[in-house]
Order: structure tokens, then C-alpha cells, then sequence
């Protein structure tokens, strides 16, 4: 009898570390598949970088360099179309950020204490970026389109 008791111990044991193992595999690949999707996600899309070469009301036109190969590249022109929910900005360091915004000393350790990091984003509009500017354009759609919405456009100042 206590033979069989033991028996049926180890028996209910192991099956619940089976199951129990079986539910945390389960459970590891649902959080393992979220991260493909989402990796997947962030892959479709497009990080465009160029030089803007006209701007109207909601777009602008870029000039992209496209690789041929390995030694070539192609010039091609990108109309970039700009609606009110494209986040526009730039990154600028915070020592630049106060000597352009001309702060008085006081100013500047406010400035300071509400900033953090070595650099900041600072928020845009189509208005703000200029001929000329190379700009990296964040996109959802397809590659090889002649004419794309941006998500974000991020302007890079020399």
C-alpha cells in the first residue's frame, strides 16, 4: 500500500512539473514571438537619409542615393509627403541649445537643471527645414516608391 502511495506521489509530481513546464515553455514562446513581430515591425520601416532639394505646403522633394552595386550609386528624387502627425525635429547639443537661444547665466543653470544628457530633441516644422538640409525620413512604406508619407523626418545640421 505505501508502495503504491508513493507511486502515485512521484507520479502526480512528475506530471505536474511536465505541466508545468509545458505552460512556461508556452508562455516563453508568446513573449519570443512578440519580439519577432516587433523586430519584424521596426524592419518594414524605411530610414531614408538625403538632401532636400525643393519644399511645398505638405511635402518636400529629396535627392537619395541609391547603391547600384558596390562601387556605384544612382541619384534618385524622393517626394516626401508631410501631414500634421510627422514628427519633425532635430537633436542639438545643450551647450549649443543655450548658446543659440542667448541665455543670461541664471538662465543657463535653469536651462540646465530641467535637461538631461548631452543632447536634446527639439520639435519642428516643415517651415524649419530648409533647401539644402540632409535629413533622415522615417517611412512605413515600401522601398523603390518615387513618392512616400513620413512618419518622422529628423533634420542633421552640419
Amino acid at each position: 500500500m505505501e508502495k503504491k502511495t508513493t507511486l502515485q506521489i512521484i507520479a502526480v509530481a512528475v506530471i505536474s512539473l511536465l505541466i508545468g513546464f509545458g505552460i512556461g515553455w508556452q508562455i516563453k514562446l508568446v513573449q519570443v514571438q512578440e519580439e519577432i513581430d516587433w523586430m519584424a515591425a521596426q524592419l518594414e520601416k524605411l530610414y531614408i537619409p538625403g538632401v532636400v532639394t525643393e519644399i511645398g505646403d505638405s511635402f518636400l522633394v529629396m535627392e537619395v542615393e541609391i547603391p547600384v552595386n558596390i562601387f556605384e550609386s544612382e541619384k534618385q528624387y524622393i517626394r516626401v509627403n508631410v501631414a500634421e502627425e510627422t514628427e519633425i525635429f532635430r537633436f542639438i547639443e545643450t551647450a549649443a541649445l543655450a548658446e543659440e537661444l542667448l541665455l543670461s547665466p541664471e538662465e543657463l543653470e535653469e536651462l540646465a537643471e530641467n535637461l538631461t544628457g548631452s543632447s536634446q530633441k527639439i520639435f519642428l516644422s516643415l517651415k524649419d527645414i530648409k533647401t539644402g538640409d540632409q535629413i533622415i525620413v522615417t517611412s512605413e512604406e515600401n522601398r523603390g516608391k518615387k513618392e512616400i508619407a513620413a512618419s518622422k523626418i529628423e533634420i542633421s545640421y552640419q
